[in-house]
């Protein structure tokens, strides 16, 4: 990842739009709790996502349901290996999928205009 990479990383990591989106394709595509306390422990999350990687959201993918999040790749979905099941893998694929793309647009250059940052 070039330095220029890095730092549009570092700047959707802070965007407020970027953690949203990334709950909302949770809730669409893994069915995670739509709801604000959920909501308010993902944000709390979201603050500290450069130290801590990994936010545990269950829904339909069980206990073992988690996003993950860090400063070098883009967030991506899984679940415990036991708890896989073909219907879990196709939610945790649609989850990816939905997640690169969102990554891949908050790259941009000319998306990041700072204003929605915490």
């Amino acid at each position: 990842m070039s330095g220029k990479q890095e730092d549009l990383r570092a700047t959707a990591l802070r965007s407020l739009a970027y953690r949203d989106t990334i709950y909302d394709v949770l809730v669409r595509e893994c069915g995670a709790q739509d709801n604000e306390s959920m909501r308010g422990q993902w944000a709390a999350f979201w603050k500290r996502a450069e130290s801590a990687n990994e936010f545990r959201f269950m829904g339909a993918l069980g206990f073992g349901g988690k996003v993950w999040v860090g400063r070098h790749e883009p967030p991506y979905v899984t679940c415990y290996p036991e708890d896989e099941t073909a219907s879990r893998q196709a939610m945790i694929e649609a989850a990816n999928v939905a997640l690169a793309d969102l990554e891949a647009g908050f790259l941009q250059p000319q998306n990041q205009s700072g204003s929605d940052t915490q």
